[in-house]
């Protein structure tokens, strides 16, 4: 199952069913319109509460993929690494779980 993790202003939200990119691509759709809009999402562990966060030009968000073991529920855990003559960091997920 993907999963997709939001940060926006400090905190944590999800989007079960769908990708970062689907997400991302709603985000620059939304501030394309050149207005302020609601992107719904969910808050809180155990039974999700929908809540809706005020997307404009400026606020800072966050947009990741997430894999989730349908049995376990576990998250497929990441590990980062130097990368590149610029010091990037790169991140790959352990392919046991996805």
């Amino acid at each position: 199952m993907k999963r997709v993790d939001i940060e926006y202003l400090g905190n944590s939200y999800t989007l079960p069913h769908t990708t970062a990119e689907a997400v991302r691509i709603e985000i620059e759709e939304g501030l394309a319109s050149a207005k302020p809009f609601w992107l719904e999402v969910n808050s809180g562990e155990g039974k999700p509460q929908p809540v809706a966060l005020l997307i404009t030009p400026g606020i800072g968000i966050t947009v990741a993929d997430i894999n989730v073991d349908e049995e376990t529920g576990d998250i497929a855990p990441r590990s980062y690494e130097f990368t590149g003559p610029d010091h990037t960091i790169g991140s790959h997920i352990d392919e046991e779980l996805v």
